[in-house]
């Protein structure tokens, strides 16, 4: 029993350090060939942290033309959204036009490699994504900016 209490609190540590490994790049191009990249071309920029979310680090695209979309850690995934979710208002509602496939906490996003991506291809409302598609091309490298 106290070997496996041991064992359980080594990985708890390690999974909670990793949070902070995420901030060794401060600078994300997202990139892809897929049909993310065609639906979605203004998103494609540079992501800059600014900021936290759940413990993770929150980026903003700052040459998205415009875009005030977050890229934030959140239900165990990462997301590109409209408005934060408990910040809703402006937006009616916290929206994803872009999420990967669920994985652990501490997983940065530059190490996703070859995931599967869901992407809103069209009709976003208030109510969300009408109709959505995947895309395993969607990439995040860091780069010096």
């Amino acid at each position: 029993m106290l070997r496996l209490f041991v064992v359980l609190s080594f990985f708890a540590v390690i999974g909670s350090s990793q949070g902070s490994d995420c901030t060794e790049c401060e600078n994300l191009q997202l990139t892809g060939t897929g049909g993310f990249s065609q639906t979605w071309p203004v998103l494609q920029h540079t992501w800059q942290i600014n900021g936290e979310f759940n413990g993770m680090p929150k980026y903003g695209c700052y040459t998205c033309q415009g875009s005030r979309k977050q890229l934030i850690w959140n239900t165990n995934r990462w997301s590109i959204v409209d408005c934060l979710p408990g910040e809703e208002e402006a937006c009616y509602g916290s929206h994803e036009f872009l999420y990967s496939s669920r994985v652990g906490y501490g997983t940065c996003l530059w190490n996703m490699h070859g995931l599967t991506w869901t992407y809103c291809k069209e009709g976003m409302t208030q109510d969300g994504c009408q109709i959505s598609d995947y895309d395993d091309t969607v990439e995040f490298v860091c780069v010096d900016f």
